[in-house]
């Protein structure tokens, strides 16, 4: 091989090194700024991973909720409707929670969206927690919703008040929402899915919360 082959040989692979490490760079670190990006990303395969997929396998693959236990499965029929609407969801088997008890995951490609959904029924009682979050502002919304036979109340005033009558207090409501964000999912995710982060360690991402942080309860 001549000096100058040689010479265009090390340009492309050096070319190709560079290509693959900036895409990696990219995947694992610029676009996944947090466990919700990587949520997302890990469900939803954009042009960017069938692209990079096609060159190497180097895209992300949507099996990140297919491989925990707790999910229930989705069939070929209900992931086809999925692709063609945008909006995926992953609901928990009931097994895996307790009486009463409902906790599902969405993303929606359309809106670039996480949005998760708890619900805790009582007797007489509903409480439902609810959080959105957006890939693009790395902003996490909670929102915390309940209802009786009379009443829908979508204000953490009333809320609070409408669970008092029932016997429960506003740590309980604290301890609920630990149990199904950071018990349930969280460490149910992280259990099946290698990550950079963790359940205190989520990354680049700000929760604005109606309860507060789980770090003050004792």
């Amino acid at each position: 091989m001549s000096r100058y082959k040689k010479k265009i040989a090390i340009i492309v692979v050096s070319l190709i090194c560079l290509l693959l490490a900036g895409n990696l760079i990219y995947k694992n670190y610029i676009r996944i700024q947090n466990i919700f990006d990587q949520m997302y990303y890990t469900r939803i395969r954009t042009h960017y991973d069938w692209w990079c997929g096609a060159l190497g396998g180097f895209g992300n693959k949507a099996t990140s909720f297919g491989i925990m236990p707790q999910i229930e499965p989705v069939s070929r029929d209900e992931e086809s409707y999925y692709t063609s609407e945008g909006y995926f969801e992953n609901v928990y088997l009931p097994e895996y929670l307790g009486k009463g008890e409902r906790l599902s995951i969405g993303c929606g490609r359309n809106t670039g969206t996480v949005y998760i959904e708890a619900k805790k029924q009582f007797n007489e009682f509903t409480i439902i927690y609810y959080y959105d979050y957006d890939i693009r502002t790395k902003i996490m919304q909670e929102s915390v919703e309940c209802y009786n036979a009379d009443e829908y109340l979508t204000d953490i005033q009333g809320v609070c008040k409408m669970a008092g009558e029932f016997g429960l207090s506003k740590e309980d409501l604290i301890e609920y929402k630990k149990y199904f964000l950071y018990d349930k999912l969280l460490t149910d995710w992280l259990a099946a899915n290698s990550s950079r982060f963790s359940v205190s360690d989520w990354g680049n991402v700000e929760f604005v919360e109606v309860l507060p942080s789980v770090d003050n309860i004792e």
